[in-house]
């Protein structure tokens, strides 16, 4: 649904608003110039610079470059050719809208796209050629316009997270984990990846558990093991290297720093029980998963549970929450400790559950016996989805609105954060309405209400960014997504309905009125007029109505007097252009039509 613009637009608008402003804001009597450098000056078009800002390479930028016809006779789309310097095929012209006839004061979009293949800026031309037709549907004469095309290529990016093992008795291995994250707008793949710093190959890469390839915005992750060969801290530099599949040169290295330390066990010998290993697996941020140890009497003797107490928990991740073991517990007997894994962050947790006991041994003495396990576990980051509306064809001076839905894919409650727009179109969109309130609870969905407010003609697509938080333990974390919006702005309309003028002398006047009719969806007001052709100066424009706003629907009416000055009884003609401001618009957008005049001298 379309709704009149009711709100002062702000930012800053694309290039091809500016050349569209600058082509038509002229004055109320000037006309657009012929393009320089037109194979033949018959025909007359220009055409706008598509400026792309950055684009990934290894993906796409769609933009269009505005054609419009100068010419006093409909135009026919010919080509659109990239220059020679349009190195590996960068850009891409096509027709776009220009299909069919453009009429005389008429616009229409040559499509084009841009898919870098370098950094840096590229910068190159496309030539734009438009032809006038024979009543059989020939060309008879042609002419070519360039249009300049910028845009930078930027590597696809990506994050390394560092790891850390924790506490790791000499002699054992710990495991953990160093996150990768696809920032960029293109998949990307693990080419390769180094250890530097390492000792006694204390650290490892164990396994690559990263899918080819990786999509943008997912994670994954290396998998490394810490086996200190002696006590204290130690630290490696973990190098990764990524890039688009299919393409060499767009290699994107990231660094990271790998810590772990090394410590003594407890006790001398073997102790009369065993607990056996815990390993979580992923756990989703703020929600708490829950597992088991088992502890087996070894020995020989009665064994009685004392206590238990879990070190290098730094981050309170792990707690004993009970356990079921009996009195005595016999020998070849197990029982069970209770632990959860609550994790406050997306890393990988390691810490060790130490268990004590006492048994009385054959000399009757009461012993006291202690044993270490490892728990180890990794927190995930809470996930979302987005969806959006179809954003329909939209008059510029006018709005369309739509929803992007938010959904909580995650096992946890989450809170509406931020909401953000990126891209160059920024000016034409906008936020009006949000039903998110806070929590989201899993599985439920929330709005955001978008309106799309086109500042230009053409394809306006944004990136929109939404961010969901959460607070585990003092620890505020965020997780956010992306998704494309694309509209599609057109310049309003309006027609002109000729006057219709009786014979007369020469030198005799006689006037009729040129009616106006606001055919759009929004409110329009007169600009300006310009008379050409080569009876022009028989032509005169008298008298206006047209002050104020025009609404749809709405007319007005231009008095036009023809006085003929030549000795030579037959038709004159002209052409009326009369320009409209579209109001509302900030900084004022126009948009221009011609008209045919015509008179017979008696």
């Amino acid at each position: 649904m379309q709704r009149l613009l009711g709100r002062s637009l702000s930012g800053s608008s694309r290039t091809s608003i500016a050349a569209l402003v600058g082509a038509l804001l002229v004055g109320a009597t000037a006309l657009v110039s012929s393009p320089a450098g037109a194979s033949n000056q018959s025909i007359h078009f220009s055409v706008t610079r598509v400026a792309f800002g950055t684009v990934d390479i290894g993906t796409s930028g769609s933009d269009s470059s505005i054609v419009t016809n100068h010419t006093g006779q409909p135009l026919y789309f010919v080509s659109a050719t990239p220059s020679k310097d349009n190195k590996g095929a960068e850009y891409h012209g096509s027709a776009g809208t220009c299909t069919g006839a453009l009429a005389p004061a008429a616009t229409c979009d040559v499509a084009v796209v841009f898919a870098p293949n370098e950094p840096g800026l590229r910068a190159s031309s496309l030539a734009v050629t438009f032809a006038e037709k024979n009543g059989g549907g020939t060309i008879t004469s042609e002419a070519t316009v360039n249009a300049a095309l910028f845009g930078r290529g930027v590597l696809p990016s990506f994050t390394l997270s560092g790891a850390r093992a924790g506490n790791v008795m000499v002699g054992a291995t710990g495991t953990e984990e160093a996150t990768i994250t696809n920032t960029s707008y293109v998949p990307l793949k693990v080419h390769s990846w180094s250890l530097e710093g390492v000792v006694n190959h204390n650290f490892k890469v164990t396994s690559n558990a990263c899918p080819i390839p990786l999509a943008p915005g997912g994670t994954c992750g290396l998998v490394l093991t810490f086996a200190p060969h002696r006590t204290g801290s130690a630290s490696a530099t973990l190098t990764v290297k990524m890039l688009v599949p299919g393409d060499k040169e767009s290699l994107v290295t990231r660094e990271s720093t790998v810590k772990g330390t090394g410590v003594v066990a407890n006790g001398k010998g073997q102790p009369p029980f065993e607990l056996s290993a815990l390993d979580f697996g992923t756990v989703t941020v703020g929600s708490t998963a829950t597992g088991i140890v088992v502890l087996t009497n070894t020995g020989k003797h009665n064994e009685t549970y004392v206590k238990d107490s879990i070190t290098s928990n730094g981050s309170n991740a792990y707690a004993v929450t009970g356990n079921n073991c009996p009195t005595p517990i016999v020998p070849g007997a197990s029982c069970d400790l209770t632990v959860t894994y609550s994790p406050a962050a997306a890393v990988t947790h390691n810490a060790t559950l130490n268990a004590q006991v006492t048994f009385i041994n054959a000399k009757l003495v009461t012993v006291t016996s202690t044993e270490h396990t490892s728990l180890t576990g990794k927190g995930i980051s809470p996930t979302l989805s987005l969806s959006a509306d179809k954003f329909p064809t939209t008059t510029v001076g006018a709005t369309s609105d739509g929803l992007v839905t938010i959904t909580n894919t995650s096992l946890v409650t989450l809170n509406y954060d931020t909401a953000a727009f990126q891209g160059a179109d920024q000016s034409s969109w906008s936020t009006v309405g949000n039903s998110c309130s806070s929590p989201i609870l899993s599985g439920a969905s929330c709005s955001v209400e978008v309106a799309f407010t086109p500042r230009s003609q053409g394809a306006l697509a944004i990136t929109f960014d939404v961010t969901l938080d959460q607070t585990v333990r003092l620890h505020e974390s965020f997780v956010g997504r992306r998704i494309a919006l694309i509209g599609h702005g057109v310049l309003p309309t309006f027609k002109i309905s000729p006057p219709s003028l009786a014979s007369t002398p020469k030198g005799v006047p006689v006037s009729g009125n040129a009616t106006l009719t606001n055919t759009s969806s929004v409110n329009l007001s007169f600009n300006g007029y310009g008379v050409s052709g080569t009876n022009a100066t028989d032509f005169t424009v008298t008298g206006s109505t047209c002050s104020g706003l025009i609404a749809p629907t709405g007319t007005c009416d231009l008095t036009i007097q023809f006085k003929p000055s030549i000795s030579a009884p037959g038709s004159e003609h002209a052409t009326l252009k009369v320009i409209m401001n579209i109001a509302g618009t900030s900084p004022l957008v126009t948009t221009a039509k011609n008209a045919a005049l015509s008179g017979t001298e008696s």
